[in-house]
């Protein structure tokens, strides 16, 4: 990735934490490697760890941001919210997976916020050294926009802020 691309991205993320810490999360890490990837941001709302994905664009040239997260994408989120989760354990603790778009210009921009936009697993079990994953068999909140077969922790709606 370009230089310039690099800092456009780092300004999404940036203003993606601002945001969610605006709503009363606290951000716990950020840009939080592993299993060949990265999670942009990872925070605390109430009893829910939120694995936050950032999408930041110009232009609308290459299509909505909210479509570069595939399937595909969101199973290489959940391989890494999962070494997240072994490295970092806690009890009765709700997981998550939500995504901020930041769509425009530092001078012109919209922020799009997806609270559970897809979800593939929830509550962490601890057996002894063993963390197991348990399924739970509803609907993400946006499955028209992040198809999975997913879970999700509460039911919010998608939150639009324009700014500029």
């Amino acid at each position: 990735m370009s230089g310039s691309h690099q800092k456009f991205g780092s300004w999404g993320e940036t203003l993606a934490a601002r945001f969610l810490e605006e709503k009363g999360f606290t951000i716990l890490e950020k840009n939080f490697r592993a299993e060949r990837g990265e999670i942009d941001l990872i925070c605390k709302d109430e009893n829910c760890i939120v694995f936050v994905e950032v999408k930041t664009r110009r232009s609308p040239a290459y299509g909505p941001p909210e479509t570069s997260i595939t399937p595909s994408k969101q199973r290489q989120l959940y391989k890494i919210a999962q070494a997240y989760i072994a490295t970092h354990p806690s009890e009765n603790m709700d997981y998550r997976f939500d995504v901020v778009v930041i769509d425009g210009t530092p001078q012109h921009y919209e922020i799009r916020y997806y609270p559970d936009a897809f979800m593939l697993y929830t509550r962490v079990i601890l057996f002894s050294r063993l963390f197991l994953l348990t399924a739970a068999p509803h609907e993400p909140a946006h499955p028209e926009l992040f198809p999975s077969n997913a879970f999700r922790c509460h039911d919010r709606t998608t939150d639009t802020h324009q700014y500029g």
